[in-house]
Parts: structure tokens; sequence; C-alpha cells
């Protein structure tokens, strides 16, 4: 069945279908679906993403880190 994910602000969503161990960390509190590339390439034996896709990665996880600290010092 499909599940709620943590939303943050500033973050692209979507709807994605496939598997994910998301449904089992949600009793552990909020879950972050989040990687690089596109997620017809996810988990196949052709995985693969883009050195751009990569880079532009690694600014969204330091974004992302960023935001979560934020949020931790509000609260």
């Amino acid at each position: 069945p499909p599940i709620q994910l943590k939303h943050l602000q500033g973050f692209e969503t979507m709807v994605a279908s496939g598997g994910s161990d998301a449904p089992y960390l949600l009793s552990l509190g909020e879950v972050i679906l989040i990687g690089p590339g596109s997620s017809d390439y996810a988990h196949q034996p052709d995985e693969q993403i883009t050195v751009d896709e990569l880079e532009q990665g690694i600014k969204t996880y330091i974004r992302l880190v960023k935001q979560l600290i934020n949020e931790t010092q509000i609260e």
C-alpha cells in the first residue's frame, strides 16, 4: 500500500512505484526517500547516474542535512 513520507520545503517530490525499505522504517520516525539520478535505473542491473547527477546529488544531500539541522534547532 502507498505510504506518506516526510516532505521538506524546497525539495522536489514525486510519486513512484517500486520497492523500498521505507515502510519498515516508519516505526522509527519520519522517513525521507531521496537520491540522485533517474528512478528508471534504480536497483537495476544497469543502475547508473551521470557525473552531473552525482554532483547535483552531493549538493542536494548537503542542503538536506543543513535543513534537517535547522529544523532540529528550531524544535
